[in-house]
């Protein structure tokens, strides 16, 4: 994905309020005072399970991964159920399914 994309993802989601690249065991894309966002645009499972456990790592109450459309499924099926899954325009949101 390219850098841009990646920030102006990051600006959407934090809001007026939020903190992009906040360091928390490696960085958090975007903290607010309630969210913590992570931001994946590759398909690969290793990225995917680091992005996971930063976000359980954040002690916030909404954790949300987003990753492309295509990629919804594999991030499903390696996310817990506590982390949102959703696509990069907001329109689709899904619950992980690993226990």
């Amino acid at each position: 994905m390219a850098r841009s994309t990646h920030r102006k993802i990051q600006r959407k989601a934090a809001g007026k309020r939020g903190r992009t690249e906040v360091p928390i065991n490696g960085r958090i894309d975007v903290l607010t005072q309630k969210k913590a966002v992570e931001i994946e645009g590759s398909g690969s499972l290793q990225k995917l399970e680091w992005a996971c456990k930063k976000l359980l790592r954040s002690r916030k109450p909404h954790k949300i991964l987003q990753v492309p459309d295509h990629h919804i499924e594999k991030a499903q099926r390696v996310c817990p159920p506590t982390i949102t899954i959703r696509n990069f325009s907001g329109t689709k949101y899904r619950r992980g399914k690993r226990r």
